[in-house]
């Protein structure tokens, strides 16, 4: 895993989200700390953690570990126009 795009990604991620660590740490179960760690480049998470921050985030792995730049933005523009359709 490249350091330095997983934890840029994750900070992207979770900004464009309005959640601060400690909201994402309860949204994925994950101890805050882990959190900070994973975005200050101390610690890689594991598969299931991977997956933990994927669904708390409603990204994929791909965007997170930086296989696909537009892969998170494409699908946080969608979920905004799903909520205004409502």
């Amino acid at each position: 895993m490249n350091k330095t795009n997983f934890w840029f990604n994750l900070q992207v991620a979770r900004s464009i989200r309005n959640l601060t660590q400690a909201e994402l740490s309860k949204l994925s179960k994950l101890h805050p700390s882990s959190i900070s760690h994973f975005e200050r480049g101390k610690r890689e998470p594991s598969l299931h953690n991977l997956v933990r921050l994927c669904r708390a985030l409603n990204c994929s792995a791909d965007y997170l570990l930086g296989l696909n730049k537009n892969d998170d933005m494409n699908n946080f523009k969608l979920n905004k126009i799903k909520e205004i359709i409502k």
